[in-house]
């Protein structure tokens, strides 16, 4: 009973601290978003840095705009896999939020080279892969008929419809409570597993089983499932390159706009990211991390 409290108390810190970054990174794209897209339009040479850096914008709002950027056809193949290599989802928030805990394996040192990798891959990966549909002459890419998009008001937000339509409909309401329950079955799930199964000597002998698993649990186009793997690499049971893995071909939902745009592009830019996530993690995983 006690343990069950004590994971029930750290999943209630663990979403305020989530609660509170989903806030002010919100607030933080809605004022910039629009300069954000005029920057992107009149720099298209640095088109795979820009993208790997709007998939390291915390959450899933940097993902969003560059799905708009894609359907627009302002932004291309390699720019989007970038985006969704360099990007952690919602699990962003989770990470930092494990930081405040020094007795796990997440540390604010650790987080700024985990995403300064990340960003790294996804400017390699957005590159290959353009290399990649060019010499195989694939098709993707397809235009959005409607080419007219709303301008965000860069010089006023609106208190009440922030805090009623972003801060309750969509942060709480959509994302909190789920990532509050994944956080409480994760913290659960690895508690039983540790105990019962001897987790830590099973995973040690199936390495490579896990890490492909890791791959292919980031597939999944949610935030959520993914934490499971963020757990057990805070507790110390499975090796980077796993969590690594993971983190390349995971998206949160950043690719749920995408399906209803595109299902062959959405498929052709998971199947990239596993194979690009799985190569590097086995290479990582080789080198002894």
């Amino acid at each position: 009973m006690k343990i069950i409290q004590e994971i029930i108390t750290e999943t209630v810190i663990i979403s305020m601290l989530i609660f509170v970054l989903m806030i002010i990174v919100e607030f933080i794209e809605l004022k910039f978003a629009g300069w954000m897209k005029r920057f992107f339009i009149e720099n298209k040479s640095l088109k795979y840095v820009l993208s790997s850096l709007l998939g390291s914008v915390p959450g899933c709002t940097g993902t969003f705009f560059m799905d708009t950027l894609y359907m627009a056809g302002i932004a291309g193949f390699g720019g989007i896999v970038a985006t969704m290599i360099a990007t952690a989802g919602d699990e962003t928030f989770f990470i930092i939020a494990l930081a405040i805990n020094p007795e796990n394996s997440i540390s604010f040192p650790f987080i700024i080279g985990l995403f300064s990798t990340l960003f790294l891959l996804g400017i390699v990966g957005g590159w290959l892969a353009d290399l990649v549909v060019r010499k195989l002459r694939i098709s993707v890419s397809k235009k959005c008929a409607i080419e007219r998009h709303e301008e965000i008001d860069l010089h006023k937000i609106d208190w009440s419809h922030f805090l009623k339509e972003h801060v309750w409909l969509h942060i709480f309401k959509k994302h909190l409570v789920k990532i509050f329950f994944w956080i409480l079955g994760s913290l659960i799930l690895v508690e039983i597993l540790g105990e019962a199964y001897k987790l830590q000597e099973n995973i040690a002998e199936n390495k490579v089983f896990f890490l492909i698993l890791a791959g292919i649990i980031g597939i999944i186009p949610l935030s959520g499932p993914n934490i499971v793997i963020i757990t057990l690499f805070a507790d110390g049971l499975i090796p980077f390159s796993i969590l690594l893995t993971n983190s390349i071909v995971q998206d949160g939902h950043g690719l749920l706009p995408l399906l209803g745009f595109s299902l062959e592009d959405s498929f052709k830019i998971k199947l990239f990211n596993l194979a690009f996530g799985l190569v590097i993690g086995f290479l990582v995983m080789a080198v002894g991390y």
